[in-house]
């Protein structure tokens, strides 16, 4: 999705506010820290913020205008006074090598603007060297240049460049919000909105990345499929267990997000909550809520998580999604 404007985000109106009141009074904090979950809409709002400071729109309140040289510039990545570090491809770092590539810009002077803007994406991703390097830069930082670092959690910082960051908080959009863009700016209907809008857990960007095929078709038959495992009385049969597996694999990260959102709606049911994902399975989940006690749902939870993390450390799928749907059938953990 393309943002030219503040009025394009949706939500987060109270961090916007605040935001819009730094740019029109000329008062930034010499740098900022975007916190959230992925796909939140952090970047995206860091983003914007770039480019108001690039703007060139002489009403302030009108910035960004997206119109103007400078923003068109900005949008494009290749505005002289615009500077972004990131994760390059095939690397887990940031290294300090690029720290000190974006000070040598930082202190020169602005080319255009009045600003020279930086914007570090994935900031958890740099090394302690990149950290501790950046770190002097915030503590001396050129009068001239706005920093803004985008992460996941203040924790996945120094604390002491949380410190020297002012924090803006981005949190998940409501499920009823990210259903009404849904549909009015993609064209779904009520009830397939509010399904990937849930299964989204609130980010616009995981709601727009989602293969909307596998929500309406593979989705139930996959929970149909664990589902009756669940119910079967004594020991699933080896191919029903291996059918199970081979699903979950065909589904890879969108199956494990599917189980969990799954898990959630069997406990929601089960204190007495129906406000559930997956209203198309009601029936099904209201059986599995009868059917498994707290604990047991709770243990199957923690299956799940040993699963997602068993597939970060890189161990062989296949045995991973095949422990899982064992850990599922008889409430063990997997991994």
């Amino acid at each position: 999705m393309h943002v030219n404007r503040f009025d394009d985000v949706i939500g987060h109106e109270a961090a916007i506010e605040r935001l819009r009141r730094d740019i029109l009074g000329g008062k930034m904090a010499g740098a900022y820290l975007f916190i959230g979950p992925e796909g939140a809409g952090k970047a995206t709002v860091a983003r914007l913020v770039a480019i108001s400071m690039l703007c060139e729109n002489n009403d302030v309140e009108k910035r960004p205008c997206g119109e103007c040289k400078a923003c068109r510039k900005a949008q494009k990545s290749n505005h002289p006074d615009l500077h972004f570090v990131t994760l390059e491809k095939g690397k887990r770092q940031i290294r300090i090598d690029q720290i000190r590539a974006l000070e040598a810009d930082l202190a020169m002077k602005p080319y255009e603007a009045g600003w020279k803007v930086a914007i570090i994406n994935e900031a958890e991703a740099m090394n302690e060297a990149a950290q501790n390097a950046f770190l002097k830069t915030l503590e001396e930082p050129p009068g001239d240049a706005l920093l803004m670092l985008v992460a996941p959690s203040a924790q996945s910082l120094l604390p002491t460049i949380v410190s020297r960051c002012r924090i803006e908080r981005f949190g998940p959009l409501k499920r009823d919000e990210l259903a009404r863009f849904l549909i009015n700016e993609k064209g779904m209907d009520e009830k397939e909105a509010a399904l990937i809008a849930g299964l989204a857990g609130g980010s616009v960007g995981r709601a727009l990345d989602m293969d909307r095929e596998f929500v309406t078709v593979e989705r139930p038959a996959l929970l149909k499929i664990l589902g009756k495992l669940v119910m079967e009385e004594g020991p699933p049969a080896a191919e029903s267990v291996m059918a199970a597996s081979e699903s979950l694999a065909g589904a890879g990260e969108n199956g494990l997000a599917i189980v969990n959102s799954w898990l959630n709606d069997i406990a929601r049911i089960k204190l007495g909550d129906t406000n559930t994902v997956h209203a198309d399975l009601s029936e099904e989940l209201k059986a599995l809520a009868d059917r498994l006690s707290m604990d047991e749902i709770i243990r199957r939870f923690h299956a799940t998580v040993g699963a997602q993390e068993g597939l970060v450390k890189n161990l062989n799928k296949a045995l991973t999604y095949e422990a899982l749907a064992l850990a599922l059938i008889a409430g063990q953990t997997a991994g």
